[in-house]
């Protein structure tokens, strides 16, 4: 039979322990029976009893007195009771987001997104910004620098870095090194051209336990470059995702979900909406909007890949690298349906962009709001004496006022008598 573990620490146990524990656990079983969970009725009232005396007791228990001072300076802006909103802006993947952040006498309490930052669609934001209140309120949070897992104030954390600085003057920083998260924020790279100016030979690492670099490393693959990629959905009638979960995890999520939005919404009878195709290995927010989703084990999506490039190659429109597609080789598809392969081609092919492309839709504003067609001018007639005026329009009447609504007039420029 094959061991199970349920933590690293039990899977370095010794067998006779598991098998000990597991004996243990086995005996135990038994407390849930139905023999041990008879309770007759004066055991049942007696435990009721209890329950209601422990309930009275621990409301009965005082809780220590705090006292509540006022403001020996009272702060600006500051009303007991009164929200405060401040904007700001936090990093998500190497995204900025903008955020609109409640506070109520200098506490944090809720988080919102800003709808004047591009980022956002009406004030939309993510559950990560919301929750990071979680954070901030933790009691386990760090609080103090460590080191050796043990905490140290800030005087001694700053002691030490000097110290440690103060070592490698003489030689330019040979040996000193610094490890970071990767930060986008440009007063961080104002502070490191400062330091190598300072030291040269020191070396900056950035280490994070999930990070991008992939996809930077595909661009600079494909572009010669590593770039930040920015994908652009409004207006795309058909979408593939490989493996990935554009619209919560990857970067740029928010910001892709209502872009992605727009494309749901039709403005005229005669408008489709796009279709999304998903190939995947793990259900994600993405497959759950798919109109079609395929199941694909993540080694496999490669294979697909290739299967749907050779398919594509020598079509209209498409044109590979020749590099790429000696790369292709003879991929096998035998597991993959034909319509994931064929079907997708034709759709991709059918419904390719391009300069000058078909869009379909005007562009989304900022926040989400769709602009609206202008409407058509009514045509124009000539009256006898040769001018033109506006069919409908009562010769000699005042003109309407642009963008005022028909019907009753109202305000000031009502009519009297």
């Amino acid at each position: 039979m094959k061991p199970i573990w349920r933590s690293l620490e039990e899977r370095t146990l010794p067998e006779e322990e598991r098998a000990r524990r597991a004996d243990t656990e086995a005996e135990g079983t038994g407390f849930l029976s139905a023999d041990r969970l008879r309770v007759g009725r004066r055991g049942f009232l007696a435990a009721s009893t209890v329950s209601a005396a422990a309930g009275l007791l621990g409301g009965c228990v005082r809780r220590p007195e705090e006292h509540i001072l006022p403001y020996s300076e009272m702060p600006e802006h500051v009303v007991p009771g009164v929200a405060l909103h401040f904007a700001t802006v936090t990093e998500r993947l190497g995204d900025a987001m903008g955020l609109v952040v409640t506070s109520h006498e200098g506490r944090p309490t809720k988080v919102e997104g800003n709808p004047r930052h591009p980022s956002t669609a009406n004030g939309a934001a993510d559950v990560w910004s919301q929750a990071s209140l979680m954070d901030l309120y933790d009691p386990d949070r760090s609080t103090t620098p460590s080191a050796g897992g043990e905490p140290k104030s800030w005087e001694e954390a700053s002691d030490a870095i000097a110290t440690a600085v103060a070592r490698h003057d003489g030689d330019g920083g040979r040996g000193l090194h610094v490890v970071t998260p990767p930060l986008p924020s440009p007063s961080f790279f104002r502070i490191k051209k400062r330091f190598l100016d300072r030291f040269p030979e020191a070396r900056f690492h950035t280490w994070a336990s999930v990070s991008d670099t992939n996809l930077r490393e595909g661009s600079r693959i494909a572009y010669g470059r590593p770039l930040n990629q920015h994908t652009d959905f409004r207006g795309a009638r058909v979408i593939l995702s490989l493996d990935s979960d554009f619209l919560m995890t990857e970067p740029n999520a928010l910001t892709n979900t209502w872009r992605f939005a727009g494309g749901r919404q039709m403005q005229r009878p005669d408008e489709e909406m796009n279709r999304l195709y998903v190939v995947e290995a793990a259900h994600s927010v993405t497959g759950s909007n798919a109109d079609h989703r395929l199941r694909l084990a993540s080694s496999q999506i490669g294979r697909y890949l290739k299967a749907l490039a050779q398919e594509l190659q020598g079509r209209e429109g498409v044109d590979l690298d020749p590099a790429v597609a000696g790369a292709l080789g003879s991929p096998s598809a035998d597991d993959i349906p034909d319509q994931w392969i064929a079907g997708v081609a034709d759709e991709l092919t059918n419904n390719m962009g391009g300069e000058g492309g078909d869009r379909r839709r005007p562009p989304p504003a900022a926040g989400g709001a769709r602009t609206r067609p202008r409407p058509q001018q009514r045509p124009r007639q000539r009256r006898p004496d040769g001018r033109l005026h506006a069919r409908g329009r009562r010769h000699g009447a005042p003109r309407r006022r642009a963008g005022r609504p028909r019907g009753r007039p109202c305000g000031p420029h009502r009519r009297r008598g």
